[in-house]
């Protein structure tokens, strides 16, 4: 079966039947697509909803055959180096081992207040917004609504260990986005803990998944261990840490945006 699958337009029937006779016939490609250039007029165009039964589809086969899916779109050297890396059986980072995800986040907070200490105060203020949290990937809602210029593709990662997602796509390492040696230890850490696992990833966004959102008890240490992680979420998004952990108590995707 090939690695990946080109998501192409197509009525919600068609995706649906297409779905099926791909679980039908193994050993053949299920291609999807929804235009690189132009998204077509929306009654034409494979919506989210469409996009998200698929992926879900593929996360219950996944479990099964043990692979981890992963949207990618607008990201074309992610694929490219993903074909040359089962072209050689390999992935591009040593499976193991991984660093302590847990003591990088810490680390990476207080480093980000290590020369002016009252500015993490600044951070802790709510303007009493409300939030309906996130259930569906915020990247291709943004792509979809917009009719930006998106190939999108569907990838089997060949693991059962979500982080190793990383040693496989070369993701990170540009201004403040973490590499992806420490993609692994995070993710390592946040599956763990909250059972993350990583389910789309754009050029510069990255989104994953949870069963259920965080505690209230959790809320605030992983809005802090998401700012570590990602600081535009907040600085250039949410506005403030308190704000970033109402959201995730009521949300099952984390999503990240680096500038």
């Amino acid at each position: 079966m090939s690695f990946f699958k080109k998501i192409f337009s197509r009525k919600n029937d068609d995706v649906k039947a297409d779905v099926q006779k791909q679980q039908e016939k193994s050993g053949q490609d299920l291609s999807f697509h929804i235009p690189g250039k132009q998204l077509p007029t929306p009654e034409d165009v494979m919506d989210l909803e469409d996009i998200w039964d698929v992926y879900q589809q593929e996360r219950i086969r996944g479990k099964q055959q043990g692979f981890i899916p992963v949207l990618i779109y607008g990201n074309e050297d992610l694929l490219d180096t993903l074909q040359e890396e089962f072209k050689n059986g390999t992935a591009h980072l040593p499976l193991s081992p991984v660093a302590d995800g847990k003591v990088w986040l810490h680390e990476q907070y207080q480093a980000y207040f290590s020369e002016d200490p009252e500015r993490e105060h600044t951070l802790f203020s709510s303007d009493g917004r409300t939030s309906q949290g996130l259930h569906r990937f915020l990247s291709l809602q943004t792509a979809l609504r917009f009719r930006k210029e998106m190939p999108l593709y569907l990838v089997e990662i060949p693991t059962v260990n979500p982080w190793e997602v990383f040693a496989w796509l070369p993701f990170g390492g540009w201004n403040d986005c973490p590499d992806s040696e420490d993609m692994m230890a995070v993710f390592q850490y946040w599956y763990e803990k909250y059972g993350a696992v990583p389910a789309c990833i754009g050029s510069d966004t990255l989104e994953c998944i949870v069963s259920k959102p965080v505690s209230e008890a959790d809320a605030i240490a992983l809005a802090k261990e998401q700012y570590a992680f990602c600081s535009d979420i907040v600085e250039q998004g949410m506005g403030s840490i308190s704000a970033l952990a109402e959201e995730l108590k009521q949300s099952t995707i984390w999503y990240f945006w680096w500038d």
